[in-house]
């Protein structure tokens, strides 16, 4: 069996006979937001979307995801889901990887395994630039790094890890399709490539750099669009709640500025003027009454600074021979001018569309506040925030998962074949700061403590310790015999401290 890894072809020297499938009628699809072409195929990729927003391309998606996160409220938001997800301690990784789960696999090889993933995680620069690595996943909804190696002395592994803007590049799908039974089309095969262009951005129609799949770690959001041809941000379902409060906004303001000042309205008796003689007559008493001298302290010279009339300003009415005579009355300026509901409500429901409970942002009193008591006392929407940074978490670890199939196919320490066998038992740990979650274990293991005391009784009759062990307190393996060294260590230092007591 052959197998391919950064453009180098890899062969086994032993002849295995190939497995033949049937035709299947039903096609493979992916969901990794490939731009599909038919072949001969070549030049700039065109492709458009049409949604509420109008967007012409993805690159015009991704900026608009990005000019929304510059909004403060949404970036607000960002702020407590990147926090949320993925934080670190000085000195401490963000992200550990768990091999527990893995059976048939020698220590010395686990070892192996973490001491790679800790050096990929230095070339992604995790303890110092996790958040904004997080950040750009989350806002662009995807993430680019080209994967440098030595072409001469491929045991070397990964050399480097190089960050690709989103908006230059884009994968690439290229199908040769036919007609199969009962006349439906059947992808016959395909070929996968990555297209990079800096005048994309720029919509420069020029031709862009193909790049080989394996030699770009590419991972993204999970949503796409009906035809798994465009990949949508979580930012996607904010962006009218977004554009709809900064609307909102902008009118309040404009209100505000226009209602807020008591203006006078000036009724002028005309007597039997006709209409041109009145309207020179209002004139001149505008001009007597809006003449201002200021002094300039520049040149040291008074100015005759008239203010022209104006919305804000006065209003001159002109009144005929049978209505009463000059008059000033006052209009009195907006009486609501302290109302913010309509603010609010789009404010939380921007926050609704973020998954981002309303409580972590804003202090309303009708608002579950997130609380420092007891776990009991946490929202619903706490909860479910909970799950949401679980499902981005899994997401932005396929970023390690690739990285680490590419480095330990490369340096001959798993072969392809056994990397499918590896890949669904590893998992990552993220390190964790928050009150909820400590709370949350705290409150676990005095349940299981409770249950252990129930269960004492009957340790040795109906139940081995093994089983307490491992489904009572949820200890693994490592821990137990980790525990076990632990307690015998203990110990023989309490015997030692008893010895020498006596003596």
């Amino acid at each position: 069996m052959n197998f391919d890894i950064l453009g180098w072809k890899f062969k086994k020297t032993d002849k295995q006979q190939e497995v033949t499938y049937n035709d299947p009628f039903i096609q493979k699809t992916d969901d990794d937001g490939a731009f599909i072409v038919t072949p001969g195929y070549y030049g700039h990729s065109s492709y458009h979307i049409n949604v509420d927003q109008k967007f012409d391309s993805e690159i015009d998606l991704i900026r608009k995801y990005r000019e929304i996160s510059v909004h403060p409220e949404v970036d607000s938001a960002i702020n407590e889901i990147v926090n949320e997800s993925i934080n670190g301690e000085e000195g401490v990784s963000p992200v550990s990887i768990i091999l527990d789960n893995i059976e048939g696999l020698s220590e010395s090889t686990k070892a192996k395994i973490t001491d790679e993933f800790k050096y990929l995680c230095t070339l992604l620069q995790l303890n110092n630039e996790s958040y904004d690595l997080f950040r750009k996943f989350y806002v662009d909804g995807r993430l680019y790094h080209y994967i440098v190696i030595d072409k001469n002395n491929t045991k070397n592994g990964i050399l480097e890890l190089r960050y690709i803007p989103s908006i230059h590049i884009k994968k690439i799908r290229e199908d040769v399709t036919s007609i199969g039974p009962g006349g439906i089309e059947q992808t016959d095969s395909s070929q996968e490539y990555f297209l990079y262009s800096k005048g994309w951005a720029r919509n420069d129609k020029k031709s862009a750099i193909k790049i080989s799949t394996d030699s770009i770690c590419y991972i993204h959001s999970g949503l796409v669009d009906e035809d798994n041809s465009l990949v949508y941000g979580w930012l996607h379902k904010a962006i009218k709640p977004a554009n709809q409060l900064r609307m909102m906004e902008d009118a309040l303001i404009i209100y505000r500025i226009s209602r807020a000042p008591e203006r006078r309205i000036f009724y002028i008796d005309v007597g039997a003027l006709p209409k041109t003689k009145a309207e020179e007559y209002i004139k001149s008493l505008q001009n007597k009454f809006k003449n201002k001298l200021v002094y300039d302290a520049v040149n040291g010279e008074v100015k005759d600074s008239r203010s022209t009339l104006s919305m804000m300003e006065d209003f001159w009415l002109p009144r005929g021979i049978n209505g009463k005579g000059t008059e000033v009355v006052t209009l009195p300026g907006g009486q609501t001018l302290g109302q913010i509901d309509d603010i609010e409500f789009f404010k939380k429901k921007l926050y609704t569309s973020l998954n981002v409970p309303v409580g972590r942002i804003t202090s309303d009193q009708n608002t579950a506040i997130f609380s420092t008591g007891r776990s009991d006392s946490i929202s619903r929407d706490e909860v479910k925030f909970n799950r949401f940074i679980v499902r981005l978490r899994k997401r932005f670890s396929k970023l390690f998962l690739q990285l680490l199939k590419t480095q330990l196919i490369l340096k001959r320490i798993i072969s392809p074949d056994d990397w499918q066998i590896l890949e669904e038992q590893i998992s990552f740990d993220y390190q964790q700061d928050t009150f909820f979650t400590e709370l949350k274990e705290s409150e676990i293991l005095k349940e299981r403590l409770t249950t252990l005391q129930m269960t004492e009784p009957y340790i040795g009759t109906f139940f081995s310790q093994t089983y307490v062990k491992k489904h009572i307190l949820k200890q693994t393996e490592d821990t137990i015999e980790e525990m076990i060294k632990e307690i015998e260590a203990e110990g023989i230092n309490i015997n030692q401290e008893d010895t020498l007591n006596q003596k």
